[in-house]
C-alpha cells in the first residue's frame, strides 16, 4: 500500500516478529494463510502446499524478510505517489488479509487519475491467483512496460530496504 496505516504497520510487525521467533518451516505455513485468497486455498489447495513447501529461509532470506517488514513499517509513499501523472489501475484482491480494501482505495485515492478494480476472489498474491485478469489488464494497457512515473517509489523502496538492512536506515 502506498498510505502507510497503524494496521498495515502492525500487520509488517507481526511479520517481523513470525521471521525472528518461527522455524523456517513454521515461518512458511504461518504465511500462507496471509498469502493467497480463501478461494484460492480452497480451490487449489495442492498448489498452496507445494509452494508452502518449496520456502526454504536460511539465514539471508530471514535477514532480507526483516529488513523488508522494517522498511515497510517505516514507509509512506504518499508523497511520491501524488507525483504519479499517468494513468494508473490499482488491482487489488477482495480477499487480500494483508492489505484491505481500504488501504488500496486509500492508496488509489493519492495517486492522480488512478482507478482502483477488486478481484473478489483473489488475495494478496493476485498473478497467482487471477492470472486472467492480468493478462487481459496486460493487453488492455499496451503491454507490459512498467510506466517510469512508478519507477521512483519502487527505487525508494528498494533503498530504503538495503538501507535498513545494512543498519543505515529506520
Amino acid at each position: 500500500s502506498v498510505v502507510s496505516t497503524p494496521r498495515s504497520r502492525r500487520i509488517y510487525r507481526f511479520f517481523e516478529l513470525l521471521a525472528n521467533r518461527l522455524q523456517p518451516a513454521a515461518l512458511a505455513e504461518a504465511m500462507a494463510a496471509f498469502l493467497f485468497g480463501r478461494s484460492f486455498q480452497q480451490k487449489r489447495p495442492r498448489v498452496v502446499a507445494d509452494i508452502v513447501g518449496s520456502i526454504h529461509l536460511d539465514d539471508a532470506a530471514r535477514a532480507l524478510m526483516i529488513a523488508q517488514t522494517r522498511c515497510l513499517q517505516a514507509f509512506d509513499g504518499a508523497t511520491i505517489a501524488a507525483k504519479v501523472t499517468c494513468p494508473t489501475l490499482c488491482l487489488a484482491g477482495g480477499e487480500d488479509t494483508l492489505t484491505g480494501p481500504d488501504e488500496f482505495r486509500a492508496s488509489a485515492e493519492q495517486i492522480p487519475n488512478a482507478r482502483l478494480e477488486l478481484v473478489p476472489t483473489a488475495g494478496h498474491s493476485l498473478l497467482l491467483e487471477a492470472a486472467e485478469v492480468h493478462r487481459r489488464r496486460r493487453h488492455l494497457s499496451g503491454g507490459g512496460t512498467e510506466p517510469a512515473e512508478r519507477l521512483p517509489l519502487r527505487r525508494q523502496r528498494r533503498e530504503h530496504a538495503l538501507a535498513t538492512a545494512n543498519g543505515r536506515g529506520q
